[in-house]
């Protein structure tokens, strides 16, 4: 039996088109008109449909360019009485299509309903475009039939971060156990709508465990977020707009709680300031006062006062926290006695810094010691014939403790600076080093 060139589906396609009857191909237009198909056997048999062979393939690719799915309704599945509507497919003659698909050809107009085999004949373009759109159909039904079933799976499943929707950060074991089931009922969502999983069923079950879950979760959050410490909506904002994860998860281990081990990493503005009045009730006792919070560098100015003197400190607010917010959660092992505090900031240069340098001086006067020039860090003090550098800082910082005690002995500031001497100069040497300190300071001045 002859094989076919050209099919019945083929010639139904051929003559429906335009680019067929143009007077080139006349010979073939005419022959198709009366015979439903052409076998290779004809066209050695009949002399005019030698050559066509030569040009079939690029004439099937003209016919077919012409052709494009129906811009209404290109796709339309005919349900379950498909077969009582008795649909024909317009190149083949089946009678009994389910699904029903519209090409329209660009150039005549006309409209062709195929089936789901015959539309292969347009060629790949429309073939994969009917496809698409019959592909989008079934997810299109397939959602509503989700809806209709599960009403808001759709809204659900487009929320991102639902984790972190509450008024406070929940703990770690119900938000692992939301994250999951989420994921389960995402993944089965899109599975479902491609045609890759068909338990309905299966998916309204693990919805009804979701809706347990955050059921749970809100009554966590009604019960404990005014309790003290819960880590609330601003502070989770903040973490959230800071992008750290590994935070939210210490606190999630902590059951939603800001610790000791997270507190000082959490710097919302309004937080810091709480925190700070709630370790004032339990500095106040060793005569310690906070007195500010610079909230751009998180820098904590300490107020120390102690038989009528009074000092203020800075120290970051991490480090403040690091070391004593232990306070806040009743741990017994806490330094955090006057002399601890006083140890843990830093004293300025002027103001509480000058008061340190003063007192110091007035020691070392009592030992012939006595300062001869001061430029910023820098103190030079005239001992007998020497003449000593030190640094202020350094000096005020080491012994800013010692300046709210009675009975230092003199002893202690000398022997502080020979431990700590930055320089020994001879008067000539310090005449010229004096000397070369001003000049500086006045060209700075001049260049400015």
């Amino acid at each position: 039996m002859s094989k076919d060139l050209i099919s019945k589906k083929l010639r139904n396609l051929l003559l429906n088109s335009e680019t067929i009857k143009k007077g080139t191909f006349n010979k073939l237009y005419n022959y198709l008109q009366k015979n439903e198909l052409i076998t290779f056997d004809e066209i050695k048999e009949y002399q005019d449909l030698n050559d066509l062979t030569t040009y079939i393939d690029d004439l099937i690719n003209a016919c077919r360019s012409e052709w494009k799915p129906s811009d209404t309704q290109p796709v339309q599945d005919l349900g379950l009485s498909y077969k009582d509507q008795k649909i024909e497919c317009n190149l083949c003659g089946y009678k009994y299509l389910k699904l029903k698909n519209k090409i329209v050809n660009q150039i005549n107009g006309k409209v062709l309903v195929v089936g789901s085999e015959c539309v292969k004949e347009f060629g790949e373009e429309v073939k994969g475009l009917i496809e698409k759109v019959n592909r989008d159909t079934r997810r299109a039904e397939r959602r509503v039939l989700l809806e209709n079933h599960i009403p808001g799976i759709r809204a659900f499943v487009e929320t991102t971060n639902l984790v972190n929707s509450f008024d406070m950060i929940i703990p770690l074991n119900l938000s692992v156990k939301l994250s999951e089931i989420t994921s389960d009922i995402k993944n089965n969502y899109e599975e479902f709508i491609s045609e890759k999983f068909n338990h309905l069923d299966l998916i309204e079950a693990k919805w009804e465990i979701k809706e347990h879950i955050i059921e749970a979760i809100k009554s966590f959050v009604n019960e404990n977020k005014q309790e003290k410490f819960a880590a609330s909506f601003a502070i989770k904002n903040w973490i959230l707009k800071n992008n750290s994860s590994t935070l939210t998860k210490q606190i999630r281990e902590d059951n939603g709680f800001i610790k000791w081990r997270t507190i000082h990493k959490i710097y919302e503005e309004r937080f810091m300031r709480s925190v700070l009045q709630q370790l004032n009730v339990y500095l106040k006792k060793e005569n310690i006062l906070i007195e500010s919070l610079n909230p751009s560098n998180r820098i904590v100015k300490i107020r120390f006062s102690k038989k009528n003197k009074i000092l203020h400190g800075n120290i970051s607010y991490q480090d403040f926290l690091l070391n004593i917010g232990g306070l806040l959660y009743n741990e017994t092992d806490i330094n955090a006695t006057f002399k601890d505090l006083i140890d843990m900031v830093k004293i300025p240069l002027s103001d509480s810094g000058n008061l340190i340098v003063n007192f110091v001086l007035g020691k070392l006067r009592n030992v012939n010691t006595n300062l001869v020039y001061r430029s910023g860090d820098e103190l030079i003090l005239k001992h007998k014939d020497e003449y000593i550098r030190i640094s202020a800082l350094k000096l005020i910082n080491d012994v800013k403790s010692l300046y709210f005690e009675d009975n230092i002995s003199n002893d202690y500031f000398v022997n502080w600076i020979a431990t700590h001497k930055i320089k020994i100069m001879s008067l000539k040497e310090f005449k010229n080093y004096k000397q070369a300190k001003e000049l500086a300071s006045e060209l700075k001045i001049k260049n400015l």
